[in-house]
């Protein structure tokens, strides 16, 4: 089994017009090269997810609400 790699995460869930809506970042659409996954480290401290995109911005996740991966 390799290394799993993280393709797709849903987050900020919504109630929207159409009902239950969520933002959606995948990897190789809109500029997303990686999504790296950060652990807590220890009390108080939060999991995490950060989107990196092509042009150096990163965008950070404190609320997902789906992770989907890879193995390989």
């Amino acid at each position: 089994m390799g290394k799993a790699t993280i393709t797709t995460i849903y987050y900020n869930w919504y109630f929207g017009e159409y009902g239950e809506e969520y933002e959606c970042r995948k990897v190789g659409e809109d500029g997303v090269i990686k999504i790296e996954e950060h652990k807590a480290q220890g009390e108080g401290d939060r999991w995490y997810y950060d989107i990196l995109y092509n042009d150096g911005r990163t965008e950070r996740v404190f609320n997902p609400n789906r992770v989907c991966i890879q193995e390989g």
